[in-house]
């Protein structure tokens, strides 16, 4: 992933979450059991369906879903557009109301797809990068609202991890931490 994508990411985590990956919609910790009702994690997971997609495909790709780790492989899985076996997507099911979370991941998808190709996601500005995001992935009650912070908040990231000009010691740090979660 470029740096400006990576960045757009890492700006909507935060404004969603803050990198907790415990945090509940409005501040409370808990498990990715814990009140469906409110978001959970580092992207807000909201219901059954949602939280059933991120714990199926951790499980099924040997992960926790209730790790920082496991629930970043998730996020660069979904910008991929990698998909589990319906077997391993029923799997769980009963751990979240009957819900199996395979639409939850198609959908996000499909928004992704609509809009171009990660190589063409890759030549996007951190502004476009960050909209990106945030309407195919978090869609919050109001992303124009949402949009200004985080795209502040991408724009900090980016320059802590560059040194501010693109040309620091710690340049791509940002990709380094999004990448190393696709391996």
């Amino acid at each position: 992933l470029s740096n400006n994508l990576t960045a757009g990411i890492l700006g909507n985590i935060k404004g969603e979450s803050g990198f907790d990956p415990h945090v509940i919609e409005g501040g409370s910790q808990g498990t990715i059991t814990t009140d469906m009702s409110h978001g959970y994690g580092l992207i807000q997971w909201t219901g059954a369906a949602g939280r059933a997609c991120l714990y199926n495909w951790c499980t099924a790709n040997n992960c926790d879903p209730e790790t920082l780790d496991g629930q970043t492989k998730w996020i660069v899985a979904q910008v991929k557009g990698t998909n589990i076996s319906d077997e391993a997507n029923q799997a769980n099911a009963s751990m979240f109301n009957g819900e199996t979370g395979q639409g939850t991941m198609s959908y996000n998808w499909s928004l992704f797809q609509s809009r171009g190709s990660l190589d063409t996601f890759n030549t996007y500005s951190i502004e476009q990068a960050v909209k990106l995001w945030l309407e195919c992935a978090e869609r919050p009650a109001d992303i124009s609202g949402a949009l200004s912070t985080r795209i502040e908040y991408a724009k900090e990231i980016l320059a802590a991890c560059t040194g501010g000009s693109g040309r620091g010691k710690g340049k791509d740090k940002a990709k380094d931490i999004i990448n190393s979660r696709a391996k």
